[in-house]
């Protein structure tokens, strides 16, 4: 569990969107989460940043990424 962050260019760039993932008990019992994303006129790279600050390893497998438009 943690969150994962969806950043601008960078590891470390601008903040886009993020989301909190919470433990489930199974690596193999995934479930869906959503956040919206910010605009940006850059055509650039987008970074999914996991973060949990207290338990920093092996904190969650992602199966696929979806965008929708509006």
């Amino acid at each position: 569990g943690g969150t994962i962050e969806v950043r601008e260019d960078k590891p470390d760039g601008p903040l886009l969107g993020s989301v909190e993932v919470k433990v489930n008990g199974s690596w193999d019992a995934f479930y869906e989460v959503s956040t919206p994303i910010k605009p940006t006129q850059n055509t650039g790279r987008l970074y999914f940043v996991f973060k949990n600050p207290v338990n920093p390893g092996g904190l969650m497998n992602v199966d696929w990424i979806e965008f929708l438009a509006d």
